[in-house]
């Protein structure tokens, strides 16, 4: 169980990654902030684990200057079929110091166990146009157990924008999103047995830690990457909190 970390701070331009099916851990960190990520560009990605004895949870990391998605990504999906083949839980972690956009055809599907980590540091909007599913089933009959998927936008600084959010697919799934200071959702459908919990944000908003004192005056360096600190959640507060990790 290793961790892929892939150093590319310096580079410019845009940069595709399509096709990386069932990817399974260990955690992957791809740091290119000058640049564009482009996701999906001839065919989707999809991102998640499996359940063993450790019951690991595999963490993706994507920290570009703007990232575009354009066909489908799945987090925590089932891998094959059988016993061993259960997924565990997967952390996928957007990170962008200007946009990130979805198209209208790109769909994200959140399965039980996904977490979707957005995070924006500029004042431009995140727009996801394409549909965002949490809840979905991983495999025939997945809708006799109950799913937990959980999206956190509270460091997104701009708007947060949904154009179409659905939860559940004919299971009892529980969804809970983590709100920005302005988060709009155009179409929201909701399967008559799921539930949504939003968490909206502390008037002043979320705490914000900082290395450094009140004292200090250290000019910014955009080259410097914000560091996330995953936390796990059990049984939390809100219905999309059980056995997934948030930051």
């Amino acid at each position: 169980w290793n961790k892929l970390e892939v150093d590319m701070k310096d580079a410019v331009g845009t940069y595709n990654l399509s096709g990386l099916i069932n990817f399974t851990g260990g955690d992957l960190d791809v740091n290119m902030q000058k640049a564009t990520l482009r996701l999906g560009q001839f065919n989707g990605n999809s991102f998640t684990s499996f359940k063993d004895g450790a019951n690991r949870t595999t963490r993706v990391d994507f920290n570009a200057k703007n990232i575009l998605i354009d066909n489908f990504v799945e987090i925590n999906n089932r891998v094959g079929s059988g016993a061993g083949r259960k997924a565990s839980s997967t952390v996928l972690t957007l990170q962008a110091s200007e946009k990130i956009t979805s198209r209208e055809n790109a769909e994200i599907s959140l399965y039980d166990g996904a977490t979707l980590n957005l995070v924006s540091s500029s004042n431009h909007s995140v727009d996801l146009y394409g549909k965002v599913w949490m809840g979905r089933l991983q495999y025939v009959g997945a809708y006799l157990a109950p799913s937990y998927s959980t999206i956190n936008t509270s460091k997104v600084v701009g708007e947060m924008n949904f154009r179409h959010l659905a939860v559940g697919d004919r299971n009892a799934a529980q969804a809970g999103i983590i709100a920005n200071k302005k988060t709009n959702i155009g179409v929201l459908d909701l399967w008559q047995s799921a539930g949504l919990n939003i968490i909206a944000p502390p008037e002043g908003g979320y705490e914000s830690k900082t290395k450094d004192t009140p004292s200090q005056n250290n000019p910014k360096n955009d080259t410097q990457k914000t560091e996330i600190q995953p936390t796990q959640v059990i049984d939390g507060p809100f219905a999309g909190a059980k056995d997934t990790v948030v930051n």
